[in-house]
């Protein structure tokens, strides 16, 4: 079986985005974003946790935290994982190809 490519596919590849999966923790909202690679781990959690806000219902941006979906931490579930900390390199210096593949979290603020 072949995949068709569909326009907006092509449109999103062709500008060189990369799809990123956001899902909110413990329901079944999620977004889908779509951001240049080279945009810096600090810009990328910035721009989530502005989206995030709206979906969380929260007022400030801050009390949003990004987590990176995946992580295998014993005895932690992957959504309480520790949240990504801000970093000037970009996605791909981050994940390198892997990062086509990578989801992430929000939560609300963890005290």
């Amino acid at each position: 079986m072949s995949h068709v490519q569909t326009q907006s596919e092509f449109q999103i590849q062709s500008q060189g985005l990369t799809k990123f999966y956001i899902k909110h923790i413990n329901t079944n909202e999620y977004i889908v974003c779509f951001y240049q690679a080279s945009i810096s781990v600090s810009e990328f959690i910035c721009e989530i946790q502005k989206i995030g806000r709206e979906i969380i219902r929260v007022n400030d941006y801050k009390m949003v935290e990004v987590i990176e979906a995946g992580q295998e931490i014993p005895g932690v579930k992957p959504e309480n994982a520790p949240k990504m900390e801000e970093e000037s390199i970009s996605m791909y210096q981050k994940y390198g190809d892997n990062l086509k593949n990578m989801a992430f979290y929000i939560r609300k603020q963890i005290n």
